[in-house]
């Protein structure tokens, strides 16, 4: 039996989905757990306190440099204040928190923080910005998100299961220093595979308490990085464990790292996984080592399947007709989520057999790529996938000939819905409005997508979506012309007469 026993906790963190790691020594000290847990609690009051006086001195700087209106920053704080009181009564469901509502509150007031960029000469001209000064002050919410990041740190990145193919996934792993009492050496070591969907990016950082480690194979503060990209096993040794952080025991490791969800990522119910496991030393009479169970990340991307047909039959609406060659565009929705957002179009590489996906960056950035047309197969369906959950907006560019094109666009919002308590992809759903009316289809299965059917008629009639708004106007317009007509001549009538 080993002299020292590791009991293992794993969880995945259902705010941010990152995988963390928690190790625990069962044979540390009641006293001394104690101890850590009052040290612990004493710097998350030091580290609060610290946040919030940063907090406060971005206000000042903005009063100073006149970046707000006087008074600005107290009204936002109390509106903001007040808007959240409203939405705790209004909404409990939410679970909204009174320390949740102080926080945003006080954080209200640096919402502007990103002006801190823009030249004061552009922010205190009087007169009309240029378009070129329009383009910088644009730039500011950018410049404040970038620099607010830095108060939440890697693991406040978005959470998983909202990803599209070409995205970045920011994954932090976490351990603690272990009680190497007996020991005179140590091994510790993160090795996390990578799915056939992720391909590493960077390593963003690795630090042990405030100690940031440097790249390197050997010497303290340092970690060894290797990565095999057929096994797609990404492993980070602490090199020199034992003499680098004896006597640190509690303290927090971390493992900053981003990976590109890529074009072999699988679709829908199926999650692309990482799994991640802790390497350590489990004996201090030898060099043996044990392992971690597993901590599993999922990452999920979405689909949908576009149905082109029409009806022979306006009565029977199962009699449908599959319609080739229609095609289609597809569009971000814009902040509101009320249009199209036209500068936001959706890069689409054609798979071929009916399959079409979202294109990564460097897909789209390469000198020859131009984005395909989505055309409808000779089943009427054409499969668009890898796209994160959010709002879309499909739009028929050509009708198959002899039928009309769709009036407007059709609407697509893809949500994602997971288990609260394992974080873990329950269902997922695509709601397509056209003409004001939402329809939603609900998807649990690995091996189906989500269906939008869209109908065309043929001829001079008017699409059945959206033809009342069409024909109330066509027949104004019908309507108008004959008044002007008899209006004329009545007018006639009049003057000979």
């Amino acid at each position: 039996m080993h002299m020292f026993g590791w009991k293992q906790k794993k969880y995945i963190d259902a705010n941010e989905n990152t995988a963390i790691i928690t190790l625990h020594n069962e044979k540390i000290v009641q006293n001394t757990v104690i101890k850590m847990e009052r040290e612990l609690i004493k710097k998350e009051q030091d580290m609060a306190k610290q946040y919030w006086d940063m907090v406060s001195l971005l206000t000042t700087v903005l009063n100073h440099n006149h970046l707000v209106e006087v008074g600005y920053q107290d009204d936002i704080s109390f509106y903001t204040k007040q808007v959240y009181l409203q939405l705790q009564k209004k909404y409990p469901e939410y679970g909204i928190t009174d320390e949740e509502i102080a926080s945003v509150a006080h954080l209200a007031p640096i919402h502007d923080i990103g002006k801190i960029k823009v030249p004061i000469e552009i922010l205190n001209k009087n007169g009309k910005l240029t378009d070129e000064e329009m383009n910088v002050v644009k730039q500011h919410p950018l410049v404040g998100a970038a620099m607010t990041q830095r108060f939440h740190g890697a693991a406040d990145e978005k959470k998983a299961g909202d990803f599209g193919i070409g995205d970045t996934v920011t994954y932090q792993l976490t351990s603690k220093v272990p009680d190497m009492t007996g020991y005179t050496s140590y091994t510790f070591k993160f090795t996390d595979t990578l799915s056939k969907g992720l391909d590493l990016k960077a390593i963003l950082s690795v630090k042990v308490g405030s100690t940031e480690l440097k790249a390197g194979k050997t010497g303290a503060n340092t970690y060894a990085l290797s990565y095999d990209k057929t096994t797609r096993i990404l492993t980070v040794t602490l090199n020199d464990f034992y003499n680098s952080y004896k006597g640190r025991e509690g303290e927090t490791i971390t493992v900053v790292y981003t990976a590109t969800l890529n074009k072999d990522a699988v679709i829908g119910m199926n999650p692309n996984t990482n799994k991640a496991v802790v390497e350590y030393s489990n004996d201090p009479k030898s060099d043996g080592t044990g392992k971690s169970e597993p901590s599993i990340v999922d990452v999920h991307t979405f689909d949908f399947t576009i149905y082109k047909y029409y009806l022979k039959d306006q009565n029977n609406k199962e009699d449908k007709t599959a319609l080739a060659k229609a095609e289609f565009e597809l569009y971000k929705g814009n902040t509101e989520g009320t249009a199209a957002d036209e500068q936001a179009k959706v890069n689409i590489v054609d798979e071929g057999n009916g399959v079409y996906r979202q294109a990564t960056a460097d897909e789209a950035k390469a000198a020859d790529f131009t984005s395909a047309k989505i055309v409808s197969d000779a089943d009427g369906k054409v499969l668009v996938k890898g796209l994160e959950a959010g709002t879309y907006y499909l739009r028929e560019t050509k009708a198959p000939e002899g039928y009309n094109k769709l009036l407007s666009d059709i609407k697509v919002v893809i949500e994602a819905n997971y288990d609260t308590t394992t974080g873990k992809l329950t269902n997922y759903t695509v709601t397509y409005t056209y003409n004001g009316n939402p329809i939603t289809v609900t998807n649990t299965d690995k091996l189906t997508s989500p269906e939008v059917p869209v109908e065309n008629k043929t001829g001079a009639q008017l699409p059945s979506t959206g033809s009342k708004g069409a024909l109330m106007v066509t027949l104004a317009g019908i309507v108008l012309f004959g008044v002007l007509t008899a209006s004329k001549a009545f007018g006639k009538k009049k003057a000979k007469n």
